[in-house]
Formats: C-alpha cells, sequence, structure tokens
C-alpha cells in the first residue's frame, strides 16, 4: 500500500490510500518492480494481514496441482488500523502454469478514481495461495478429489506451511485443478516462486477491471 499525506473521505472509498501529490504517480508504478521481484522470490508466511480493499483478478487459464481449498477467517486491516476477521476460500496449488493473468487495485488520487493494472500473459507458479471473497468462472477438480474433509488436514506437499483451516471448516483436495475464465475478487496472496513472462503495468483513470 503507497501511503501519502492525511487522507480526505474519498481516498478512504477503497480502502487504498495512494498520496495526493504527482509525485504518487512515480512510487505507484515502481510497485510493479517491487512485485515482480517478489513473486520470483516469494516469501511465504502462515498467517498475514491484508488491506481492506480488495484486488480483481482475472485469469484465462490455470492447470495445476496438487490442490487444497479451506474456508478460512483472513484479518483485514481497516484504513483507520483497526482488524476485523473476514470470511474468504483459501486455495493452495503445489505448482501452476497461469495464462493470460491481469490484476487491478483502485485508488482515489487527487479527489479522482485511479486504477493501477498489471497484465502478465504466461506465468510457471510453486507455492501459491489465493484467498478469494468471490470466486467466478469454471472450476474442475481432477484426479483423486476429497470433499468436507478437516480443513486442518488440508495439506498440499510442495507449499511451505499449512493453509490454516480449522478443525470445523471445509476442506477439499484435489490432485489436480483447471480453473478458466475466472473474473474473481481477492483479498491477497502468497507464492514461493514463480516465473513470469511479458510483464506489463499501467495507471489509468477510472474505475477499470480486467476483462478477462
Amino acid at each position: 500500500m503507497i501511503t501519502g499525506p492525511a487522507a480526505g473521505a474519498d481516498d478512504r472509498r477503497y480502502g487504498t490510500r495512494w498520496g495526493r501529490t504527482v509525485l504518487v504517480l512515480l512510487p505507484a508504478l515502481l510497485v510493479v518492480g517491487v512485485m515482480g521481484t517478489a513473486l520470483v522470490h516469494g516469501v511465504w508466511s502462515a498467517g498475514y494481514t491484508t488491506q481492506a480493499g480488495t484486488l480483481g483478478l482475472s485469469v484465462a487459464e490455470v492447470t495445476g496441482g496438487p490442490a487444497a481449498i479451506v474456508a478460512v477467517d483472513q484479518p483485514v486491516k481497516a484504513f483507520d488500523g483497526s482488524v476485523s476477521q473476514q470470511r474468504v476460500l483459501r486455495l493452495g496449488v503445489a505448482e501452476a502454469q497461469v495464462r493470460g493473468m491481469c490484476v487491478t487495485q483502485q485508488a482515489s488520487l487527487f479527489g479522482r478514481t485511479a486504477t493501477l493494472r498489471i497484465e502478465i500473459p504466461s506465468a510457471t507458479v510453486r507455492g501459491l495461495v489465493l484467498d478469494a471473497q468471490t470466486l467466478a468462472g469454471n472450476v474442475r477438480l481432477t484426479g483423486n478429489v476429497t470433499v468436507n474433509i478437516n480443513a486442518a488436514d488440508a495439506t498440499v506437499p510442495g507449499l511451505p506451511a499449512p493453509l490454516g483451516g480449522s478443525p470445523d471448516d471445509l476442506g477439499i483436495l484435489a490432485d489436480g485443478l483447471f480453473h478458466s475464465g475466472s473474473q474473481d475478487r481477492v483479498r491477497g496472496g502468497q507464492l514461493s516462486s514463480a516465473q513470469l513472462s511479458g510483464l506489463s503495468a499501467r495507471l489509468e483513470l477510472g474505475e477499470r477491471e480486467c476483462t478477462g
């Protein structure tokens, strides 16, 4: 999250605070370079706190495995610093091929809405975890699939830490996962490593979303 001088009411709309000066444009775009490094050399944590705003995520196709899905309570930090628990679906995949990924995040800039858009045509990721507020698209689980297991037992070889599910929560395990045509809202994500191809980013005025 990029911070700047004290923000007004408009800056709170998206749960993301960007500075009021034109200098914010440079750090906003530099975030892409930092993100690229972080994705390639990720530091995975079993528990982390996200900011209040969600990210738009569109993916043409994800193929990988083994995979697990659990329901968890994700700590979310609001603009005023308070932390609450939000229910999310946590998806963990040991290794995946990703095609046509687009990520967007909105914020208020000079009292106007701006969108940071990041596009990655293809990627190979390992130790991927996503916390999804909403999932939309086609999902197919392949191989051996176990439904309604104890979420605390939903572990995937290749992930550096457990997914953090509670004993009384939903858990699903599958040898393979295919997800296409996604239009998701995610709270956050982590991964162990990634190889990215063709990463690009731009800052656009207005509320933009990935179109798939």
